[in-house]
Order: C-alpha cells, then structure tokens, then sequence
C-alpha cells in the first residue's frame, strides 16, 4: 500500500481519528483495487473537503489520468488544479455536483471528460460520497473513477449501426412496397390483358360483335331458359346477298366501312336480351329470346329485310345491299345452338336459291 500524506491546511493538521478512518478505508479500497481496477478501468480517491487535497489515489486512478499516482497527488494541490484537468465545456456542470455533494452531503455522480498530459480526451464516470460529515459539513469524501470511453464510443457505434441497420430497413420496406407495387399493377395489367384476349378471342374486330362461339354459348343459356318459361327462341341466319360483288367494286377499305353499317342496322332492330353475332364474312346471327307466337318472329324478320334493303350512301355514292334470312325455332326444330344454326343457315341457302332478299323457316321445307 503506497504511503498516505497527512497535509497540514492553515486551521491545522487532520486529526488522527480522521487520518485513521482514512487509512482504514484505503487497505479496504487497495484489497478491492488488486481484483478489479484493471478489469475495470477503475480508481479509487480519498479527497480531503477542508484542504481542497486528495489524501489517497489509487494505481488505477493514476493510470486513468496518465500519470503515477503519487505524481498526480503532488500535482493538485486544490480544487481548482482538480477542475483543471476536466475539458473546459464540462468544469461548469461537473462543479455544480461537486457543490451539492459537499453542501448537501449526498452521493455524487458525474460524467465529464478529462485532457491527459499526453492531450487524449477520456470520458469518465466518477461516483463519490461523503465519507465523513461534521457540524452538517462534509470533511471527507470517498469515491471512485470508470473510464468510459470505450463504452461510449461502442454505443455511439451501436447507436449509428442501429440507425444505419434501420435506414437500410426503411430503404428495403420502402423498395419491397413499390415491388408489390409494381408486381400488382404488372398482375392486373396481365389481366386485363387476358380478359381483353379472351373477348377478343369470342369478339369480331371490325364490327364489335360476338363470334361463332360466344353466339353459341348464348344460344345454349337462351334455350336453358326457354326450357324454364316454355317459350320460344328462334335463330336467324342472316346472309347478305351478293356482297362480294359490292366489297369488290368499292374496294376493301370501303367494303369494312358497309359492313359496320349493316352490323349497326342490325343492332337497332333487336331488343337488349337478344344477341347478334358475325359467324363469317358476309354472315350474321341473330337469337331471338323469350318468344311467343310465330307470328312474333315473322314480324321481326320482316323488318330485319325491310331495314337491310334501304340504300346506304358513301362519297355520294348508292351502295344497295339485301338480305336473306333463314330461321329455326327452339322447340319445334331442335334443342341445342349447333342443331339450331345448323337448321337456320339451311334454311338462308334456300331463301338465296328462291329468289333472295326474303326469309323463310327450316319448318316450311319440311
């Protein structure tokens, strides 16, 4: 154990009693010191209040500091050498605790930075208490010193990692959400696309109307639904007559602008639950649903022919166009869509044969 200096102040010696608890408390604090002041960068001091002088300083403390520890005690001989070390931003704060601990008398603890005599800065913890009182006036003080520096330095490396692992976080959350983002404008674009392929697959381009196969499956539904109110649902095939002739005189492009015309003809003599469909070139579809009495069908028919033969006009120019039609009827001359155009599209062939521009029923052949 290093030699301890009893320092006469101006109002005297320090008593022996006081020396003595000094003494005892720096064997208990050497005992401790050997175990941990190097684990834990650790030291220990015993600072006299009166005298504004350290009666004892550990190894451990000297080695914080820079310096041996007996150097470190003839070097500060007051407070104010003591405050001297301590970097000048802290001095202030680190004073105002010392004050309310010698005033007060309770324990004190502090962090400050300190300037060695080789200019480093480290951070230190000190923890102190009174360790004799007199009067409500504190003689002695007891305490200890922990470079933190390390620490410190850890955590603020934690801390930055942690905001950095977190930016990185936010970054990948933010880069994943416009993925799915992403993936799902690309998942409904692709769907649409389907859905858009698909009605064009059962779609005609130039005259928006149903194909062959949508048509059937309409006419199927329609006679499902006969079967159920015990109508009637009758199929037109409607060919154009000698189209070709007029489509070749006109030129394609023209021939493409008559058709969407007749298609528009068409559409504006049937009823919304009715369906119209391009099977062909020249060739239409009409299901008529929900249908009572013959007479009903002739009438429509009559009016389909009546609307195809009025004159259409392009550039100044009279295009004439008729048509034939042929008609079966779900019950009376089948009972499936394939049957049922097969019968109508019969029938058509027969109206052209006799004379053309006119219609005719599979039934009256028979």
């Amino acid at each position: 154990m290093q030699d301890v200096t009893v320092v006469t102040s101006k109002a005297g010696t320090v008593e022996v009693g006081k020396r003595d608890l000094a003494l005892g408390k720096i064997e208990g604090i050497d005992t401790l010191a050997r175990q941990f002041e190097e684990v834990g960068d650790l030291g220990y001091f015993i600072f006299d209040a009166v005298i504004e002088r350290f009666l004892y300083v550990s190894s451990g403390f000297g080695r914080i500091y820079g310096v041996g520890a007996k150097d470190y005690m003839e070097k500060i001989k007051s407070l104010d050498d003591d405050l001297a070390q301590i970097v000048r931003e802290d001095r202030e704060r680190v004073l105002a605790s010392y004050q309310e601990n010698l005033c007060r008398g309770v324990n004190c603890v502090v962090e400050y930075r300190i300037r060695r005599s080789d200019g480093k800065i480290r951070w230190l913890r000190e923890s102190s208490q009174a360790l004799q009182v007199e009067n409500g006036k504190v003689m002695l003080t007891f305490g200890a010193i922990q470079d933190i520096t390390s620490k410190l330095i850890f955590g603020s490396e934690l801390f930055k990692a942690k905001q950095e692992l977190e930016k990185t976080v936010d970054a990948r959350s933010n880069e994943l959400a416009e993925t799915e983002k992403q993936l799902r404008h690309e998942t409904q674009e692709r769907e649409r696309l389907a859905a858009e392929i698909e009605l064009l697959s059962k779609q005609d381009r130039l005259t928006g109307l149903p194909l062959l196969s949508l048509c059937e499956a309409r006419l199927d539904a329609a006679i499902n639904e006969s079967k159920l109110s015990k109508q009637r649902t009758a199929v037109l095939f409607i060919g154009l007559d000698d189209f070709k002739a007029v489509n070749d005189s006109c030129g394609r492009a023209n021939g493409d602008w008559l058709l969407k015309k007749i298609a528009g003809r068409l559409k504006s003599e049937i009823r919304d639950t009715d369906t119209l469909a391009r099977v062909g070139g020249d060739e239409f579809v009409l299901i008529l649903c929900a249908l009572g009495a013959r007479q009903e069908i002739t009438r429509l028919a009559g009016n389909i022919v009546n609307k195809l033969k009025l004159p259409y006009y392009l550039d100044g120019r009279e295009l004439n166009v008729s048509g034939s039609i042929g008609i079966a009827v779900y019950p009376d001359d089948g009972g499936s869509a394939a049957v049922l155009i097969g019968m109508a599209d019969k029938a058509m062939y027969r109206v052209k044969k006799s004379g053309k521009n006119g219609f005719g029923f599979i039934g009256d052949s028979r």
